[in-house]
């Protein structure tokens, strides 16, 4: 259990690395208690033949009515008996809307009921077809390939399906491609209406046991601005015709139009600005009109936004028969505006610089009144920034090559320093500061340290200033996102000395002491880095008690409860029962600064912290609930990796309980996250490993962790000689297994203290392993494998 957040020391961070008021650990549990893989469920009146398909919450078999011998679709919820009210509510919701549909484009539902098992279940018309994303894949690698109009007449026809929906009030709210099944006709169906929504709330009296408020309902990719604000209420029929509008926009170009990158907010701050790739971007010879239609489609303001998806429906088929559309395109402004928000990310930093230089023209006019030379300067400096501002408007017929990305942008930016900047080197060495934490922000650490090292090339960082202080700051970032962490505490103590001379006890030296201490805790000197916080904890207290701007108290706090998490972290492994109450006085400060309890991430993070301490403690039970609620969280929010990390946490908790099935599908899932994204050897995967092993054991799969012991190479020693040890415990082995593990125990207890969990672990390995061989033995294992202060 480690610091996950490696690259952020001034963030809140988690001990390990890296829905409503379900967690997803109930939907494994019911999946861990399913039979139906495998074993085909009996359905009174119903013959099922096989399974279709599967889901988080459903499965669909291919079934026979018996009375008329229709094939069907036979849909049943996966946790049967164990699933939650609001999943049973959703489903019955399905049945019941669905059924009072009657197009030849929605899928009907014909029958519903409850198995003998309690699960419950709906038949449905069987469509011989494929996703609506397949079938087009299948069609773009046919010799012939798809034409536009065949594109623009299918969604056409699927706007028009979802526009009876309309008409008998309801709003789908997840249309995706997915959810359409294309027959071998090329005739669409749309089905699952699980999320739909009534268009008048008083149709659905008990709507609120459906859709809370402040939750998401519906697939990001295709979520409308409006769905993604949580609020229910904001959602109307013009959600359902922006998802047409990505559909479409994909079907036509190939490829969605918005970037939805980063975090969960970076990704609903980007769906929220409606900042689309315009379509003759992607493809200059689209036709204007089509190109039109997507992007009334895909106004971010509901007001601008084709009005319903019969509208929509209505100008693809203008478009077909060669008549003038309804849509009209957006004025200049407008126009010019999406443009700013398309490419925000590329050129907020080059507007920040623009301001910078404006500033310095201003200062240059004051200094040196109408001199030729410093106007001319200026002039050239600033037409150059335009020019590099052009860069980012890759329709900008003038523009001849637009830049790549934000790191081509900054090189352009470092070219204007270097060139006009020369006889101003604090001006230049501003701005390459800027430029690099632009940079470092955006993860792009070589870029980032080039533009670093270009600044301290201007200044002399010797001689204490503030200026040569953000940059030891700004370099340390970088050493320490890096795992450097010896070189991050000097670049870090060198910045805290010229802040402490300059600017004695403030919220930069705070700041600065609190990385300090993080690189400190990860490095070579962990109670150098824990005094380090508490001074920066202290410090921050003392300037709490003089601040008298509400914003300032705020930041304050959460800076505090951030350093408290910092140094819960350092002792969270090895001595959880140091790390609790630390965690729990940061989670009540930032709860009393009006965080909300079921969405802010930073309590999602706490929780997670607390919940893995809680496991070291053997407090299990409330392990369980905080690792919960964490995840409830963290799916919330859709960070892949931090939904990985509680996943493992949860795998642990299902192990150390005695639960292993149910910890083999969460530790799969994390582990899949973590193949995405993090590399073969960092700690978060190779704890993955040590898990799968430990599960494997449990389970009797004792071939498998075998091989993934094998080839865990990359793993501590005393980690492999402890696995070895209930390896040979598990085959009976019990001289050999009682030789590894009880030197594996003496090197625990030596290292990291009697009382430590990895120490009580193995503990608990020994005592298993003596308990039919001599029970008094067992005993005096089980008491050493007790937490601290607790008797046996």
């Amino acid at each position: 259990m480690t610091d996950e957040r490696e690259d952020a020391p001034d963030t809140l961070r988690e001990t390990v690395d890296s829905s409503g008021d379900e967690s997803l650990i109930n939907e494994l549990r019911g999946l861990c208690q399913d039979d139906s893989r495998g074993t085909l469920p009996t359905i009174a009146g119903y013959t099922l033949q096989q399974e279709l398909s599967r889901g988080g919450q459903g499965v669909v078999y291919e079934a026979t009515q018996i009375a008329t011998h229709r094939r069907v679709a036979l849909k049943m919820l996966l946790q049967g008996a164990h699933s939650t009210e609001r999943q049973r509510i959703r489903f019955e919701r399905e049945a019941e809307l669905v059924a009072a549909l009657k197009h030849g484009d929605i899928v009907a539902v014909w029958d519903s009921g409850v198995s003998e098992t309690g699960a419950a279940w709906i038949a449905m018309e069987f469509v011989d077809g494929q996703p609506l994303h397949a079938w087009l894949k299948l069609q773009r690698a046919a010799p012939r390939g798809i034409n536009r109009s065949v594109i623009a007449s299918l969604i056409a026809r699927i706007a028009r399906a979802v526009a009876a929906a309309h008409r008998r009030g309801i709003i789908h709210r997840d249309l995706k491609p997915a959810n359409i099944l294309i027959d071998e006709h090329g005739a669409p169906h749309i089905l699952d209406f699980g999320l739909a929504k009534p268009i008048n709330a008083e149709d659905w009296s008990d709507s609120a046991a459906v859709t809370a408020a402040g939750e998401f309902m519906g697939t990001f990719a295709y979520a409308a601005p409006e769905q993604v604000s949580g609020d229910p209420d904001d959602v109307d029929a013009r959600t359902d015709v922006w998802a047409l509008g990505v559909i479409l926009y994909e079907a036509l170009l190939g490829q969605p139009p918005l970037r939805l990158e980063g975090s969960l907010s970076d990704i609903v701050q980007s769906i929220q600005d409606g900042a689309i790739i315009a379509p003759r971007q992607v493809d200059p010879g689209l036709d204007r009109d089509l190109e039109t239609i997507l992007l009334r489609a895909l106004d971010a303001d509901p007001d601008r936004r084709t009005e319903g998806p019969a509208d929509l429906a209505r100008d693809l088929q203008h478009w077909l028969d060669g008549e003038p559309i309804e849509a009209r395109r957006d004025e200049t402004w407008y126009v010019a505006g999406k443009l700013l928000r398309r490419h925000w990310l590329a050129v907020s930093s080059g507007i920040a610089a623009v301001l910078v230089l404006l500033t310095f023209a201003i200062t240059m006019w004051v200094m040196y009144g109408q001199a030729t030379d410093a106007n001319n300067r200026l002039r050239g400096t600033l037409g150059m920034t335009w020019d590099v501002l052009a860069t980012a408007d890759a329709e900008n017929p003038n523009q001849a090559l637009a830049a790549a990305d934000l790191g081509d942008m900054m090189q352009r930016w470092s070219a204007i320093l270097q060139s006009e900047l020369q006889e101003y080197p604090e001006i230049a060495a501003q701005m390459q500061i800027a430029v690099g934490r632009t940079l470092l922000g955006r993860g792009r650490l070589e870029e980032a340290s080039i533009a670093l090292d270009a600044a301290r090339g201007l200044i002399d960082v010797e001689q204490p200033s503030l200026l040569g202080a953000g940059l030891l700051h700004e370099q340390g970032r970088v050493h320490y996102k890096r795992a450097e962490y010896t070189l991050a505490a000097e670049a870090y103590a060198a910045a805290l000395a010229h802040r402490q001379a300059l600017l004695g006890d403030h919220a930069d030296t705070a700041t600065t002491l609190h990385h300090l201490g993080a690189s400190l805790l990860r490095g070579s000197s962990p109670e150098t880095g824990t005094n380090a916080m508490h001074r920066a904890i202290d410090m921050r207290r003392g300037l709490l008690s003089n601040a008298s701007i509400a914003t300032d108290q705020r930041m304050l706090e959460l800076a505090i409860a951030n350093s408290l998490n910092s140094i819960a972290v350092a002792h969270a492994i090895h001595a959880p029962e140091r790390a609790l109450p630390l965690l729990q006085e940061a989670l009540d400060i930032i709860s009393r600064a009006g965080a909300d309890a079921a969405r802010d991430w930073r309590i999602g993070s706490l929780r997670h912290n607390i919940g893995a301490c809680m496991i070291g403690l053997d407090r299990l039970p409330d392990a369980q609930r905080e690792l919960e609620q964490a995840l409830a969280i963290k799916e919330l929010q859709g960070n892949a990796v931090q939904i990985a990390n509680t996943q493992f946490e949860l795998a642990r908790l299902a192990l150390r309980r005695g639960e292993a099935a149910m910890g083999a599908p969460l530790l799969a899932a994390a582990h899949a996250a973590q193949r995405k994204t993090l590399p073969p050897d960092h700690p978060a995967r190779l704890r993955s490993v040590l898990l799968d092993i430990d599960l494997a054991v449990a389970l009797g799969a004792l071939q498998r962790a075998e091989t993934q012991l094998r080839i865990a190479g990359a793993l501590p020693q005393l980690d492999i000689d402890e696995r070895r040890g209930t390896l040979a415990a598990a085959r009976g082995e019990h001289a050999s297994a009682d030789s590894l593990l009880q030197q594996v125990h003496a090197e625990r207890a030596r290292t990291h203290g009697a009382t430590s969990p990895a120490t009580r672990r193995v503990a608990r390995h020994l005592e298993v392993l003596w308990r039919t061989v001599s029970p008094d033995q067992a005993r005096a294992w089980k008491k050493a494998a007790l937490p601290p202060n607790v008797q046996p």
